[in-house]
Formats: C-alpha cells, sequence, structure tokens
C-alpha cells in the first residue's frame, strides 16, 4: 500500500474514531514528537480554551471532557471533500449528533491534517468549524449552566471543567 493510501486511511479511520469516541484510536494516530499540536479555529474560537493549540495529553484531555459533558454523541457524515496529498489530507465534513441535553449538535468542519512525514501519524491538525454554532453553544450552556468568572473575567471557554457544572454565580475561580 503507498503511503498516499496509507494516510488517507489513517485519517477516515481518525473520523471513524471520533463517531466512536475511541480516545485510544485517536490517540494511535497523533505523533509522538514533542512538536505535535492540534489547533481548533478560527481564532475566534480562542483555540477552545487553547489559543496556542493543544499537546497530545491535552487533546485527549479535553475530548474526554467534550464527551462527558457537552456532545453525547458525533455522526461524521461522508466527507463533502477529501483532498489527499503525500503528507496532507485536507477534509471537509459535516456531523449530525447530539448534545447531552439531546438538542442536535450539527456542526460543518474542514480538518487539515499534516502527517509526520512518510508516515501516517499526524503532526498537526487544524480543525476549523462553525464558530456561529460554537458560539451559539457557548451561551446557550451559560445560559443553562450560569456564567462563571476566572481571574475576574467571564469565561466563554468550551473546554473548561465548569461548563457543564451546576449554575454558578460570578465566582472567582
Amino acid at each position: 500500500m503507498s503511503i498516499l493510501e496509507q494516510q488517507k486511511n489513517a485519517a477516515l479511520g481518525y473520523i471513524a474514531s471520533l463517531n466512536a469516541w475511541d480516545f485510544e484510536g485517536v490517540k494511535n494516530r497523533l505523533s509522538d514528537l514533542p512538536e505535535f499540536k492540534y489547533e481548533f479555529r478560527p481564532a475566534s474560537l480562542h483555540g477552545l480554551g487553547a489559543p496556542n493549540g493543544f499537546n497530545k495529553d491535552k487533546l485527549i484531555e479535553f475530548m474526554h471532557h467534550l464527551h462527558d459533558n457537552i456532545v453525547k454523541e458525533f455522526n461524521f457524515q461522508d466527507p463533502h471533500e477529501f483532498i489527499q496529498e503525500t503528507d496532507k489530507s485536507v477534509v471537509w465534513i459535516s456531523t449530525k449528533g447530539r448534545a447531552h441535553d439531546n438538542s442536535p449538535y450539527t456542526n460543518e468542519y474542514t480538518m487539515i491534517l499534516r502527517f509526520e512525514p512518510g508516515t501516517d501519524k499526524f503532526l498537526n491538525v487544524t480543525e476549523m468549524m462553525d464558530s456561529l454554532f460554537i458560539t451559539d453553544l457557548q451561551a446557550d450552556l451559560k445560559k443553562k449552566h450560569g456564567r462563571h468568572q476566572h481571574n475576574g473575567k467571564d469565561c466563554d471557554d468550551l473546554s473548561c471543567s465548569k461548563a457543564a457544572d451546576k449554575p454558578q454565580t460570578s465566582k472567582t475561580s
């Protein structure tokens, strides 16, 4: 099997692992090199709590938090478009899932998956999503669970452990 086929299979396997909330499957597709980085974009989303990107362990921790508190079911559909080049896959894809409150979780993504040269391991992932959907989701979480603050500033971070907690008043933590 050519490296292009291996990398395409890795990208499609990654999406299947996300659908199954298979964190070990996700982790196995990520590079072990220290320069590994996973970024959420656009910049207006502030990296979903990691404006400079997540390392491997923090990404898996973030995914656990999403699954445990925000998104019950991901269901990535067949890609709208899939572009494969040597050491890079680009996927435009949508989800039809459910949040923990059973409201629809329907988002649209473009993922740029950059591989360690000549391997099927992701060295850098940039995941762009529908920022309006995410902004509305953050506002909905605030309505349902109350506002909370860190260092005197309102928290808009989906990765925050308080994002899905019981209602909070403006307490600094």
